[in-house]
């Protein structure tokens, strides 16, 4: 059954990021686009996920490794 709750394990670990993202895409989208309802929906979800696996890759993917060594990120 693990390979049935990857997807949620995924989206727990961009969680985060999710949280951070959602609203300043959702407020870009509604200033810079003629965007509403169902395409507005799912722009800023489309906008969000990249956002938050982008900095869930470039900026916490980093330090939670590090924490395992003790180390600091590119030291």
């Amino acid at each position: 059954g693990g390979w049935l709750f990857w997807p949620l394990r995924c989206l727990g670990e961009i969680s985060y990021g999710l949280y951070l993202w959602h609203l300043p895409v959702l407020l870009t989208l509604m200033d810079k686009t003629p965007w509403r309802a169902g395409s507005l929906l799912w722009g800023t979800l489309a906008g969000t996920v990249v956002l938050a696996v982008c900095s869930w890759r470039a900026d916490e993917e980093p330090w939670l490794g590090a924490g395992a060594t003790g180390k600091e990120p590119g030291a």
